[in-house]
């Protein structure tokens, strides 16, 4: 409900409270990556991870949300998460913008001139958490990619900023 757009998308959910499964079944990865995986989260004191999607006629939105041991490896979290988020995007048009009612928030938004569509995110931690909102729309144009991501972390960040604390 809190993403313009996505309020009559099915839901797909998918959480642990191990590193190992959130590895396994929540990211879907195995073999030596999921192994390197699974330890940089058990060092950063991994808790519980939960993922969200929603898929649409339109694309799709994400929600992610990892707890830590401290907020420090939230924030480490957070630093790699943006650095390995802008090397994921190709030859894209890449526009950064920050949402001012999260303190230390980064999102962009990606966009590939010629192909209609294309995806936007918002990161943040706060406290022991580490957040990621995003979409990927099939037609948009880049300034209206970001309006659900942005408004969707200000909502969420609402209710988990004490509950992290």
């Amino acid at each position: 409900d809190d993403l313009p757009g996505f309020a009559a998308a099915k839901i797909k959910l998918r959480s642990a409270t191990s590193a190992t499964r959130y590895v396994k079944v929540v990211l879907g990865e195995s073999g030596r990556e999921g192994r390197n995986e699974v330890a940089k989260l058990k060092h950063k004191g991994f808790q519980e991870g939960v993922q969200e999607l929603l898929p649409s006629r339109q694309g799709e939105a994400l929600s992610l949300a990892l707890v830590f041991g401290s907020a420090r490896a939230a924030k480490q979290e957070l630093k790699t998460s943006i650095s390995e988020g802008l090397k994921a995007q190709r030859k894209v048009v890449i526009k950064r913008f920050t949402v001012a009612a999260i303190p230390g928030s980064f999102g962009f938004s990606a966009f590939e001139a010629g192909h209609s569509g294309g995806a936007a995110n918002v990161l943040f931690s706060t406290g022991r958490c580490f957040l990621l909102i995003g979409n990927s729309l099939h037609t948009s144009t880049q300034e209206q990619l970001s309006v659900a991501p942005i408004a969707g972390a200000t909502a969420v960040y609402q209710r988990v900023k004490s509950l992290c604390a």
